[in-house]
Order: structure tokens, then sequence, then C-alpha cells
């Protein structure tokens, strides 16, 4: 099951007030690793992504529940979602322009 991604523009942690509203604290993922049996990314072809692609979500909908993650198709994400996620370090800026790539967040 494909989650897609719901980017809210008007809020974030980084525009709420707290006590300590002049810290921010920021960290991010980045899976750079190929599965057992599969070759990386630039040598697979278009099927195995696809079959890799299932296997990710599959391991991500058993290990979280409810809408702790999101998944989308970096194509089917506006330009507008992309900048923010960019901005935001969600994702790369070469991951931004591989239209037939995804991200989960």
């Amino acid at each position: 099951m494909n989650k897609a991604l719901c980017i809210d523009k008007n809020k974030g942690w980084f525009s709420r007030r707290g006590r300590a509203d002049d810290i921010i604290i920021s960290s991010r993922t980045r899976l750079s690793r190929n599965l057992n049996g599969h070759l990386f990314p630039g040598k697979m072809e278009k099927k195995d992504e696809q079959l890799v692609k299932g296997k990710i979500i599959d391991a991500f909908e058993a290990a979280c529940s409810g809408d702790a993650w999101a998944c989308s198709d970096i194509g089917e994400i506006s330009p507008l979602d992309r900048k923010i996620l960019l901005e935001r370090n969600h994702m790369s800026q070469e991951l931004s322009l591989h239209t037939g790539k995804s991200i989960i967040l």
C-alpha cells in the first residue's frame, strides 16, 4: 500500500513557539545500501526497482503503525512540494530531479 505524502505548507516544527525556540535540532537518515540479493539502484532494471520498492514498503508497513510514515513517487509530488521537502532537508537536490524514484518520510 502506497501512502501518499501530505505536506502542510503552513505548519512545521520550526514555526511553533516553545521554551527553547531558539534551538533547532534536525536529523535525517539516508539509506544507501542495497538489499541482499539485489543490485544497487544504478545497476538494476526497472522491474527490479519495483520489486525492491515493494519490499521496502512491506517492511515499513510491518514496522510502523498508522500514519507514522508515508511514501510517494517523486514525479507525483508537485514542484512546490518538492522544493519544500528539499528546503527541509528531507531529500537531496539529486533525488528531487529523479521523477522515477520514491521517497518515504
